[in-house]
């Protein structure tokens, strides 16, 4: 039993993991608390699911009266399903889990895994939250975290006498991307051209995203360079248009709406360069930058700009997939889009190159079977 507060929506990272362990042979029972917005947001065909009927729209007050009857609702489940692996993923998700489990999240019916993609930095999260995952990751028979950093900072913090498996985010290789669509351009950009070079920042505009600092090195480029990016009806969607409109770059900037992920993704492959930034100043999860969205650039063959993060440099520069420089700095971004697109050995085969690399190391299924062995062994009754 999968537990899950939030529905897959457009969570790929999620999505991923469980069609691998289906692949394997599991049988899986999706649960989330907040129902679905769309067919999209659903798990994959061939998955149990269950909503514990909580509506986006339930917030504040709604939410917290309506926690009682989540809970029962989880209890009568653990109670008809008799799942062998509970497995939670996300922070956001303990609360229910602890009181539905009573403080214990394990059971003597079932084995418990906790999956995180991110890390509760201890100062920056509420200390009830932090509270939960400590007890968390000290009962669970598994902890599953992201990469090496967020895992050996977990057992630091939380005192646990194992590190929690790494397994990184990457996509799977049925993972179905489009190729670039310059239609698709040509709707965005009305006057596109095939010499022109199409910055893709796939992510919502908001300071920590550093919206602000990418338009000013936009302005630092050839008129060819163009940027496409999301936006929603903000305060910070307003500043951002300010200076766009101040630098005159109102033809070569597009801020789209958010959109389903088959939209979002035709989108990405569209681009010749992508773009991922992060405030490293607000979090250590920030700095230490394992982002999501490199997966799909990855999986899409498209060569990226990111912040000059540990984590990030590690993994660009040794396969070969882009520039790390300093996102606050205009002109280092600025010659690093000049490099991917100018200098040797040029995009297109900057593109074949990094989708190699997809095809041959970073994809899923080169670190999901240890996901795999480690349940299977749950099986086996091994470390009980």
């Amino acid at each position: 039993m999968v537990v899950r507060w939030t529905p897959i929506d457009r969570s790929e990272h999620v999505r991923c993991v469980l069609e691998f362990l289906k692949s394997k042979g599991f049988d899986i029972v999706f649960v989330s608390v907040v129902e679905p917005n769309s067919q999209e947001d659903a798990p994959p065909q061939g998955f149990g699911v269950r909503n514990l009927g909580l509506t986006f729209d339930q917030r504040g007050l709604a939410k917290l009266f309506a926690f009682p009857k989540l809970v029962i609702k989880l209890w009568n489940l653990f109670r008809t399903l008799k799942p062998d692996i509970l497995y939670g993923i996300d922070s956001w998700t303990l609360p229910l889990l602890y009181v539905a489990t009573l403080g214990r999240f394990c059971s003597r019916r079932w084995r418990f895994v906790y999956h995180t993609f991110d890390w509760l930095e201890p100062g920056q999260q509420a200390w009830w939250n932090v509270a939960a995952e400590r007890r968390a990751c000290r009962a669970a028979d598994l902890v599953v975290n992201v990469d090496r950093s967020r895992a050996r900072l977990q057992r630091t913090c939380y005192r646990l006498t194992v590190t929690p498996l790494e397994l990184p985010n990457f996509r799977n290789l049925r993972y179905l991307t489009p190729g670039r669509n310059q239609f698709l351009l040509k709707n965005i950009f009305a006057d596109y051209t095939e010499d022109m070079v199409v910055l893709v920042c796939p992510t919502v505009a908001a300071a920590p995203r550093l919206t602000v600092q990418l338009i000013e090195a936009l302005a630092l480029l050839p008129p060819r360079y163009r940027l496409v990016t999301f936006a929603v009806a903000s305060e910070y969607r307003q500043l951002c248009l300010q200076r766009v409109e101040a630098l005159g770059l109102e033809t070569r900037i597009r801020f789209l709406a958010p959109r389903s992920h088959r939209e979002w993704l035709a989108v990405v492959a569209s681009g010749d360069i992508g773009v991922i930034f992060h405030d490293v100043d607000e979090s250590s999860g920030y700095f230490m930058a394992n982002s999501d969205r490199l997966a799909s650039f990855i999986a899409c063959g498209i060569p990226v700009i990111c912040m000059n993060v540990p984590n990030l440099e590690a993994l660009v520069y040794r396969f070969g997939l882009g520039i790390c420089c300093d996102p606050k700095d205009a002109r280092s971004v600025a010659r690093a889009a000049r490099s991917l697109a100018e200098d040797f050995p040029g995009l297109d085969v900057r593109r074949s190159q990094i989708r190699k690399v997809f095809e041959e190391d970073l994809h899923f299924e080169n670190f999901g079977q240890r996901l795999v062995d480690k349940l299977s062994d749950f099986r086996r009754g091994v470390g009980l």
